[in-house]
């Protein structure tokens, strides 16, 4: 058969049209958001070509891109002469987009440094991919909290373990700690999200990253996890391996932050008459120079922080601050003695003390330092302005000594199901503490779970897991990186990240099912909660001492600051006939069915092959959903259960098994079971995993709740007031 012959002007029509794209390829924040626009101007269909600022002609004949400083008078003479609007000095991380119409179509970014000029052309990119070169664009950014950080609990080795490492997560995790695909993947997807510090938590990180000249037999060569050898690496290819890493966050914008908790010493315990005791001198003078000899080793660090605990065998706080000042304090001191030109900070968490022995210790610290406080104690999923730090003094001691603070954003709450309400996290971060004078930035993470790599999921989905937890979780971590950035960040740009994610279904309704679906366990944490570390995960009921029956539940309360009255509480007034203040738990139960009804209502016609995103996706949202109504059953049945009412703690309860089972049928369905390293009862790191989450256990909860109330005998039943 002969092939058709085309004619010319049909071959022509055939060309990508073409896009000159100008930018400093020396700059590696720069380089990195060019990459992302080439891309997206090819998926545009665009023939990309690359050319150096200073190539940039006063006549373009094709759309164009420039991606630049502020401070660049040439490009902002050019932008003038092609009628674009002036662009002010922007600030740090800062940026402006300018289009321009002069025959061609031009998209003009700049930034106030490199990091905005880069988070400027990521942006832009976006919106590319999106509308090509139709859409006109003049406006101005600027970061609404200058620090956003994550907090990563990082499992370097059995040896060196992070605290609370005797998870499954942390176990399977550790050989991917060593992975640099891992560190480029992960860096690369924050930035984009629009994160700039990566915080490290580990108990006793040193020996294991270098060596200390004074101990060199404390040094912890190859990688091993709790399995065994997992990699071979000397101490000199560790060193290499971790500056590639500081460096590759370093050229996308990042910080890097070390914390470690107090007094551990692994690795070095019985060696030089070591031992991980405060009272120990030998290990206070090993810890001095084991830090002295990380910041040498590593001048990429940009703040070193610490905890007045966990391990501080019963000194009390003025101890612990004397211990770490002359310990820690001295070692930073010592390297800055030594490196002046590494300008670095100290972060001193606010646990297991307060202020008082804080000032008392450091307030003459030569070297700038900040406070840390968990803002929601445990639970950042609960109530959108929680009081803890008011509650604790914290804000008083900021004001007394001129302080700022970071606030630790934890999330003990949700593991395995993916969560997506960007209104929550918008009034969340609103509602930080002033934060021109308070706030310091944040970071985001948890205790004794790693969202590095996935593993939970069941075999029929095997092929889901090793992959990165912050890709599953992709929406939850735009939302908050986006919103620390901008909480004015519009509705409409999150219904636009998922319809380029699921671009078969509708969106918004997929908007507002997630929406509501997530916030079904902030809803419960509203109700019931208990703040410190382990006493309380939502997901499961559970607790470090088990599954939470409903005796244990009438001990809890709602998240401090939210006006609700707790079950014992409101039990004590409709017993004794007093006046109701607040909403009830009654109240919170019916929203909670609400709330249920609402995401299967949304998403009863959404479908999706199984296996897919969206099909795992429905399939949380009907898992939380069935979670919603055996909480709000549970809390009727316990608030019954203290009031005396058996028939009605037993109908409750009776819903409240039915609800778990559909929920647990529906979790483990695609999740596996799984031992959590906040519930081991033999201790922290002991290598012993026990206490093992599973939903048949779960279950097995809910009917163990149903036999207390049946056992209970029948009570005066007192009249509910809503």
């Amino acid at each position: 058969m002969k092939r058709a012959i085309l004619p010319f002007f049909f071959l022509a029509s055939l060309q990508a049209e073409p896009v000159t794209l100008y930018y400093d390829e020396t700059s590696p924040q720069i380089s990195f958001a060019a990459d992302d626009l080439e891309i997206a101007l090819e998926k545009r269909g665009f023939d990309v070509k690359v050319s150096a600022l200073g190539t940039l002609g006063s006549h373009q004949e094709n759309p164009f891109v420039v991606l630049a400083l502020d401070d660049n008078r040439l490009l902002l003479d050019s932008l003038d002469k092609a009628d674009g609007d002036r662009v002010e000095p922007l600030a740090d991380q800062g940026y402006a987009l300018r289009t321009t119409r002069d025959g061609v179509s031009g998209y003009w970014i700049f930034g106030g440094d490199e990091t905005g000029a880069m988070y400027g052309g990521l942006e832009i990119a976006e919106r590319i991919e999106r509308h090509g070169f139709a859409e006109r664009y003049n406006e101005d950014h600027e970061p609404y909290i200058a620090k956003r950080g994550i907090k990563l609990n990082i499992p370097l080795d059995s040896r060196a373990p992070s605290y609370d490492s005797d998870g499954d997560s942390a176990h399977f995790n550790v050989k991917h700690m060593w992975d640099l695909s891992f560190w480029h993947e992960y860096i690369d997807t924050l930035a984009r999200y629009r994160y700039n510090v990566i915080s490290l938590w580990n108990s006793h990180p040193f020996n294991a990253l270098c060596s200390i000249p004074e101990y060199p037999d404390t040094a912890l060569p190859d990688v091993h996890d709790y399995d065994g050898l997992v990699k071979k690496m000397t101490m000199e290819e560790k060193v290499a391996f971790w500056r590639e890493v500081f460096d590759y966050a370093t050229d996308r914008g990042f910080d890097i932050y070390w914390f470690n908790w107090n007094v551990y010493a692994y690795g070095a315990n019985g060696k030089y008459g070591i031992e991980d005791n405060p009272r120990n001198e030998a290990v206070k003078e090993y810890s001095r120079k084991a830090l002295y000899a990380f910041l040498k080793t590593y001048p990429q660090i940009d703040a070193f922080g610490v905890s007045a605990g966990e391990h501080f065998a019963g000194f009390p706080a003025a101890d612990r601050e004397k211990w770490m000042r002359e310990v820690w304090g001295e070692a930073m001191l010592d390297y800055k003695r030594d490196h002046p030109e590494h300008g670095f900070f100290f972060i001193h968490r606010f646990l297991m003390t307060d202020i008082t022995p804080i000032a008392d210790h450091w307030n003459d610290f030569p070297l700038p330092w900040d406070i840390s406080f968990k803002y929601g104690v445990g639970h950042m999923h609960g109530y959108h302005n929680p009081d803890f730090i008011y509650a604790k003094g914290v804000m008083r001691g900021l004001d007394d000594h001129n302080k700022k603070t970071w606030l630790n954003l934890r999330n003990d709450d949700i593991f395995y199901f993916r969560w997506g309400d960007p209104e929550y996290a918008r009034k969340y971060v609103i509602n930080f503490p002033v934060k021109d004078r308070y706030l310091a930035g944040y970071y985001m993470g948890t205790d004794g779970y790693v969202f590095a790599k996935t593993f939970s999921y069941q075999e029929k989905y095997d092929n889901l897991n090793n992959r990165l937890e912050i890709d599953k979780h992709w929406y939850n971590f735009l939302i908050w990186g986006r919103m620390g950035y901008d909480p004015k960040t519009a509705e409409s740009f999150f219904i636009e990240q998922l319809a380029e994610r699921f671009p078969d279904i509708n969106t918004r309704r997929l908007y507002n099912a997630w929406k509501i679906a997530s916030n079904i366990f902030p809803t419960v944490s509203q109700t019931i909660c208990r703040d410190n570390d382990a006493q309380w995960w939502v997901e499961g009921c559970h607790s470090k001492f088990g599954y939470i029956d409903i005796e244990r539940l009438l001990g809890f309360a709602p998240q401090p600051g939210t006006p609700v009255h707790s079950i014992a509480d409101y039990a004590q007034l409709v017993s004794s006939g007093k006046a109701v203040t607040k909403t009830t738990p009654l109240q919170k139960a019916e929203d909670l069915h609400s709330l249920a009804d609402e995401t299967e209502f949304l998403i009863r016609d959404l479908n999706a092959s199984d296996g897919s995103e969206l099909y795992l996706l429905l399939n949380d949202m009907r898992a939380m959903a069935n979670a919603s109504r055996f909480y709000a059953e549970k809390i009727r049945g316990a608030l019954y259960h203290k009031l005396g009412d058996k028939k009605k703690a037993i109908s409750s309860l009776e819903k409240a098994l039915v609800h778990a089972t559909e929920y647990a049928d529906l979790a483990s369905a695609v999740y596996k079971d799984q031992h959590m390293a906040r519930h081991n009862p033999e201790g922290k790191n002991s290598g012993i995993k026990e206490n093992k989450f599973t939903w048949a256990g779960f279950v097995e909860g809910a009917r163990q709740d149903l036999e207390i109330a049946k056992s209970k005998r029948q009570g005066r039943t007192a009249h509910l007031k809503f």
